[in-house]
C-alpha cells in the first residue's frame, strides 16, 4: 500500500525552444515530478527534438524527470521498417540529450508488437533510460494479453485512462477498468492514468486507485491556461494528489 502521495506527470508542449521551456520552468515550479515532453499535440504528440530536450534537461531541477515521446508521426501505432529505425534512433539521441526516459508504443494487428517493443525497450535500458508504453494499450483488442506482454518484456510504465483509444471518454470513465489492470499488474508495472485528468476528476481518481501499488497521474490540458502550462494549475493538481 502507498504511504507516498503519487507522482505527478505534466505533459508539455515542446513545439518551439521558447514555448518547451516556458511550459517546463512552470510545470516544475508548479510541483512536476516528471515532464512528458512532446511535439505536435494535435496529433496526439510526436518526438522532440533532442536539442530542445537538451535545454529543458538544463532548465529543471535534477529532482524533475525529463520523460520524451518517441513516435514518428501521427495516426495508428503500427510502424514499418523505417519508422522502428527512425525510433530507434531517437531514442538514441535523446539519451545523448539528457533524457531520463522515453514514452513509446508499438502495435501490430490489435496486439503488442512484442519485436519492435522488445528492441525499443532494450535500447532504453542499455541506455539507461526509463520506459513508458504510452496509450497504444488502450488501442489492443485483448488488455490482459498485452498486459502481460509487456510485463514479460520488462516494461517499467503503461500509460492509459482505461477507456478506448480515440474514445471522449477520460480516466473517470475508466476507473473499473483501471483498477482491474492494477490488479492484474499487482505492482510489476506503474500505471501513469491520463486522459481528462484534472482537479475535478482526481480526487475520486486518487481515492480508488492511489491504495495500490504503483500509481502516478498524468495531465496535460488541466494543466493549462490558453496553450501555455500554467504553475498555479499545476499547483493545484500536485494538492489535490497530497491531499489526505
Amino acid at each position: 500500500m502507498n504511504t507516498a502521495a503519487p507522482p505527478l506527470e505534466i505533459c508539455i508542449a515542446c513545439d518551439s525552444q521558447e514555448k518547451a521551456l516556458l511550459n517546463a520552468r512552470a510545470a516544475a515550479s508548479g510541483g512536476a515530478d516528471r515532464l512528458e515532453c512532446c511535439a505536435s499535440m494535435h496529433v496526439g504528440g510526436l518526438t522532440p527534438d533532442p536539442r530542445i530536450i537538451e535545454e529543458i534537461r538544463e532548465a529543471v531541477p535534477t529532482k524533475v524527470a525529463v520523460l520524451a515521446m518517441v513516435r514518428p508521426r501521427g495516426g495508428a501505432f503500427e510502424w514499418n521498417a523505417t519508422e522502428a529505425d527512425t525510433m530507434q534512433q531517437s531514442i538514441q539521441d535523446l539519451a545523448a540529450a539528457g533524457a531520463d526516459g522515453v514514452v513509446s508504443g508499438a502495435l501490430r494487428s490489435g496486439t503488442i508488437d512484442a519485436a519492435l517493443t522488445r528492441k525499443l525497450i532494450s535500447l532504453a535500458r542499455h541506455l539507461s533510460l526509463d520506459f513508458t508504453f504510452h496509450r497504444a494499450i488502450d488501442a489492443v483488442e485483448d488488455r490482459t494479453e498485452a498486459l502481460n506482454t509487456l510485463m514479460d518484456l520488462g516494461c517499467q510504465r503503461i500509460l492509459t485512462a482505461g477507456t478506448r483509444w480515440g474514445a471522449t471518454d477520460g480516466a473517470l470513465d475508466g476507473i473499473k477498468e483501471l483498477t482491474r489492470t492494477a490488479r492484474q499488474l499487482k505492482g510489476r508495472m506503474e500505471i501513469v492514468v491520463g486522459g481528462g485528468v484534472s482537479a475535478v476528476s482526481l480526487p475520486q481518481l486518487r481515492d480508488v486507485l492511489s491504495h495500490h501499488e504503483k500509481i502516478s497521474f498524468h495531465a496535460y490540458s488541466a494543466a493549462m491556461t490558453g496553450w501555455q502550462t500554467d504553475a498555479g494549475k499545476v499547483a493545484a493538481l500536485r494538492q489535490v494528489i497530497a491531499t489526505d
